[in-house]
């Protein structure tokens, strides 16, 4: 099962110095260290910051010019897959529902809610969702005569 994106997932263990990870804002080490390895890096704990949540996620693209993500469905899709096959979430029925946080530290806090079906830790469907908030609109009019 794949939904053609490849991430390098990075658990981070902890959320203690999570909060001010310095991969959002050093841009050269991003390049020296990691940029040849993938575009992105989520990272990821399962200490969390609300009682509901199973993972603490951060979503860090700087080589797509994007410093840091609140919400990143298709990067909490494989990482709830990933916690399931390797036993990091109790899978206890043949379908595992996650509550993902992220863009806590941004301000822009989103709960991503992940479902994952398996049979017997192989993953066989992925489901990604949750709720939005209209945050603006506009328009861009390009003059067609230059």
């Amino acid at each position: 099962m794949s939904n053609n994106y490849r991430y390098l997932l990075l658990d981070v263990f902890t959320n203690r110095r999570f909060g001010g990870n310095p991969l959002a804002f050093q841009q050269s080490l991003w390049q020296r260290e990691l940029a040849h390895l993938t575009p992105e890096l989520p990272v990821f704990t399962q200490q969390t910051q609300t009682p509901d949540a199973n993972i603490h996620c951060r979503m860090f693209a700087p080589a797509l010019g994007i410093a840091e993500d609140p919400a990143t469905g298709s990067a909490n899709g494989p990482l709830g897959a990933y916690l399931v096959r390797y036993g990091l979430v109790p899978t206890l029925s043949r379908t595992v529902s996650l509550l993902s946080e992220q863009g806590f530290e941004m301000g822009r806090p989103s709960l991503i809610d992940i479902t994952i079906d398996h049979i017997d830790k192989e993953i066989s469907g992925v489901r990604v969702g949750g709720h939005c908030v209209f945050m603006g609109e506009g328009a861009l009019e390009i003059d067609a005569h230059e």
